[in-house]
């Protein structure tokens, strides 16, 4: 399960669209600039935002208060991290990937959290911790490549 930011468009016909995360990335594009590193970043991106909300508890709906009295009691011999967040497991799962040079997936393999996110889970609320980067970052970081890519055409 992952969350997607694809970029379609990325044609001239297509780029003409000011404003547009197409129109940014194709000013990159004919400034020779590669699309991956801004793609990689915004990966990275995204999977520090969602292991943060992970850690901090900030998926809706809240652990219930039966989840946090077990947790109080791991600290005491008796249970050895009770979920995957807790024992670190949840977190070495989150991941990003490139896909040719236009969409990046932020998310984790199949399994237990992917069916958390999806409301699979029996007996438990959907629970959707995917998080990617809000547009304003995505545009920072395009500017930034953007204008890399002119000092080195310069």
């Amino acid at each position: 399960m992952s969350e997607t930011v694809e970029f379609y468009g990325l044609d001239p016909k297509d780029a003409g669209d000011a404003g547009t995360i197409a129109a940014a990335l194709m000013m990159l594009k004919y400034a020779a600039g590669d699309p991956t590193p801004v793609l990689d970043e915004i990966g990275t991106r995204g999977r520090d935002l969602t292991t943060q909300k992970l850690l901090k508890n900030r998926v809706k709906p809240p652990t219930t208060d039966a989840v946090l009295e077990l947790r109080r009691k791991a600290g005491q011999g008796k249970y050895d991290g009770i979920t995957l967040v807790d024992t670190g497991l949840g977190m070495r799962m989150v991941s990003y990937k490139v896909n040719y040079r236009r969409s990046v997936d932020v998310g984790v393999p199949d399994g237990y959290m992917a069916y958390h996110e999806q409301g699979r889970v029996p007996n438990a609320p959907r629970r959707r911790f995917l998080t990617m980067p809000p547009a304003s970052y995505i545009y920072k970081v395009i500017k930034w490549h953007w204008r890399k890519a002119l000092r080195k055409a310069r």
